[in-house]
């Protein structure tokens, strides 16, 4: 199973993905910041913008990278049946 830190390597390390986001996105990167990435993990905050740079780069993510897009209607249901 890959990892977050095998992503980040795979995109250049800390360094050239904090270059990359802080021109995608516009915040401040630093490569600490992203280094801790590789312990901690992506923040689900930025991982769409990874993975964009990363498929950009024609690089894949994990598959479990990005959550899963909500299915609503399954979303409301549950709400309904909880609230009777």
């Amino acid at each position: 199973m890959e990892t977050h830190a095998d992503l980040i390597d795979r995109l250049g390390g800390g360094t050239r993905l904090a270059a990359a986001l802080t021109r995608a996105t516009g915040e401040r990167f630093d490569r600490e910041q992203v280094y801790k990435w590789k312990r901690n993990g992506v923040p689900y905050r930025w991982r769409g913008h990874v993975r964009r740079l990363a498929e950009a780069m024609g690089e894949s993510v994990p598959a479990d990278f990005v959550d899963a897009p909500l299915n609503v209607a399954q979303a409301l249901e549950d709400v309904e049946r909880k609230a009777s």
